[in-house]
């Protein structure tokens, strides 16, 4: 099951960089977050990137919807 809080991240990780703040510091942001629901045992490593794809799949699309 894909990891919720990931899923979060990678949407606003998205939405910011559309709005201009530096892909750099967003995608340390969103590594941070990943790597703590894996290190807290929450989730698989692969929950996480399966909910980093859906979430910037996402919201690509209601970007390009918008």
């Amino acid at each position: 099951m894909p990891s919720g809080d990931a899923f979060q991240s990678a949407f606003f990780v998205t939405f910011m960089h559309f709005m201009g703040v530096n892909i750099y510091w967003l995608v340390l942001f969103h590594i941070g977050v990943c790597l703590g629901r894996v290190y807290y045992m929450c989730h698989w490593l692969g929950d996480t990137i399966c909910a980093t794809v859906i979430g910037v799949v996402i919201g690509r699309g209601m970007l390009l919807a918008y």
